[in-house]
């Protein structure tokens, strides 16, 4: 009766413990050394069961992510969508994982896969002028008119999260571009000084109705309510 592959492990391994020569061994059961040495290596590590084969089949699944981890990808997608001027990409979303402190933050890669296989991926809108008129002033010379915008927030990998105080002079096209990491007041007001040392200070100043722009509706026009000696003209 033919033995059992199983069987002649056990054998093998059984005959190389009792100080038999892995040559002799292999040579008896036709079988190489290094077939001999692997079963050795599985009986001194392995549990009741070292004998048998174990599956091929890889542990994780490739393009595969756990239902958590998508259900979690598509929530803070959801929620970065109802935040005003959020954005809502794959680099965004994977900094909102971080601060939540999740067990298991996904790639980039996953991240866009997810999003993809659930018909969360957009496409570009051509830009539409809003044909909205807005307060002009004179800007025929230099630094007659600046204006200024606060962008972000925007993710860089392995650098995290940042904003960006951008100002122009309109009259020379001149531009000054400050990278902050928060928008609290006094980075802001930083980030501006060094755009007029760079630029020189303006006539008038137009910004937008950033908060931080316009303080609150208690103190308006000024950089914040801890900073009202700070007014400023501007919209």
């Amino acid at each position: 009766m033919d033995r059992s592959i199983d069987d002649i492990r056990i054998e093998a391994v059984k005959r190389y413990l009792s100080g038999e020569s892995a040559s002799d061994i292999a040579k008896d059961l036709k079988k190489g050394r290094r077939w001999l040495y692997k079963w050795v290596r599985r009986y001194e590590i392995s549990d009741d069961n070292w004998f048998k084969e174990r599956s091929r089949r890889p542990l994780l699944i490739a393009n595969r992510t756990s239902a958590d981890i998508e259900n979690l990808v598509l929530e803070v997608r959801e929620r970065l969508e109802q935040t005003k001027y959020a954005q809502i990409g794959a680099n965004a979303i994977q900094w909102e994982l971080k601060k939540l402190g999740a067990e298991r933050i996904p790639e980039i890669w996953t991240i866009n896969r997810i999003l993809a296989h659930n018909g969360k991926v957009r496409r570009k809108q051509k830009y539409e002028p809003k044909l909205k008129s807005y307060p002009s002033f004179p800007s025929d010379n230099p630094n007659d008119l600046q204006q200024g915008d606060i962008l972000g927030p925007r993710y860089i990998k392995g650098g995290g999260r940042f904003y960006s105080l951008n100002v122009m002079d309109i009259a020379r096209h001149k531009v000054a571009l400050s990278p902050i990491r928060t928008k609290q007041d006094m980075k802001v007001t930083d980030a501006l000084i060094s755009a007029w040392r760079h630029l020189g200070i303006p006539k008038f100043f137009q910004m937008d109705n950033e908060l931080v722009f316009r303080g609150s509706n208690r103190y308006p026009r000024s950089f914040s309510g801890r900073d009202r000696d700070m007014s400023c003209s501007g919209n």
